[in-house]
C-alpha cells in the first residue's frame, strides 16, 4: 500500500534569464509550453511586459535587489503562490494556478552583475498534498502523509510536523516516518517549534519520541 504514494514531487523546472535591467534574454521550452508564450516572443521583452502585475504584487522589488546587492531571492509558494500565472499541469482542486517555488539568483561578470537567472519549480502536487492534510476524512490525510513522507524534494518540514498532533495514529505513524527519513536541520528545527508550542499534547511528544527511536 505505501508504495502506492511513493510519489516524485519534484516537479519540472523552467529557467529564464534576464540582464541587469530585466529584459529578457533566454526563456526555456518549459516555460514556453506552461506560460503559452513562445520564447521567441518572450526575448528581448521586460518581465513587466510578460508579468503585468509582477510591481503591484511586490516581488520586482525582489529582482532589483537582486541585482543592487547581489543575493539570492527564493519567493515560496506558501507566501507568494507563484510568479507568473499559469494552469497546473493536472487539475487541482485547491489551486486555479500552478504554485511555484521560485528562485532569483545574480548572473555576475567579475565584480559586476550583469543578469539575473530565475528557476521556476511546479511545487504544486505538493501543495495539494499539504492542503489534504487538513481534510476531515482520515483516508485522505493518510494518503496526503504517505506521499509526503515518500517524497523525495525540497520542502518545508512544517506539514508533517503539524501531522504529528493528528487525531489518527496512522497519520501520525505516516508523518515520523517522513521525518526520519527526509531528517533535516529544518525539520529538527521545526519539530523543537512543535514541541514548545504543543508540549501539552501527549501525540505531538509521543510521535517526537518515536522519532529519537527510529
Amino acid at each position: 500500500m505505501e508504495n502506492e504514494t511513493n510519489l516524485s514531487l519534484s516537479g519540472h523546472v523552467g529557467i529564464c534569464i534576464t540582464d541587469a535591467d530585466l529584459v529578457v534574454r533566454s526563456w526555456d521550452d518549459w516555460l514556453a509550453k506552461h506560460t503559452r508564450i513562445s520564447g521567441q516572443d518572450a526575448r528581448g521583452r521586460p518581465l513587466t511586459d510578460l508579468i503585468p502585475d509582477i510591481e503591484r504584487r511586490g516581488l520586482l522589488d525582489r529582482f532589483r535587489r537582486v541585482v543592487e546587492q547581489r543575493v539570492v531571492e527564493v519567493l515560496s509558494p506558501a507566501l507568494h503562490r507563484y510568479l507568473i500565472p499559469c494552469p497546473p499541469v493536472r487539475p487541482s482542486p485547491h489551486y486555479e494556478h500552478m504554485q511555484q517555488r521560485v528562485v532569483i539568483a545574480p548572473l555576475r561578470e567579475g565584480e559586476r552583475v550583469v543578469g539575473v537567472m530565475v528557476t521556476i519549480q511546479d511545487v504544486t502536487e505538493r501543495r495539494d498534498l499539504e492542503q489534504d492534510l487538513n481534510s476531515s476524512d482520515e483516508r485522505v490525510r493518510l494518503h496526503a502523509a504517505r506521499a509526503l513522507a515518500q517524497a523525495e524534494t525540497e520542502g518545508s518540514a512544517d506539514p508533517l510536523v503539524r501531522a504529528l498532533n493528528d487525531q489518527s495514529w496512522r497519520v501520525r505513524r505516516a508523518a515520523v516516518h517522513g521525518l526520519a527519513r527526509n531528517a533535516s536541520a529544518q525539520a529538527v528545527e521545526a519539530l523543537l517549534l512543535a514541541l514548545q508550542q504543543e508540549h501539552h499534547s501527549p501525540s505531538v511528544l509521543n510521535s517526537a519520541l518515536a522519532l529519537r527511536a527510529s
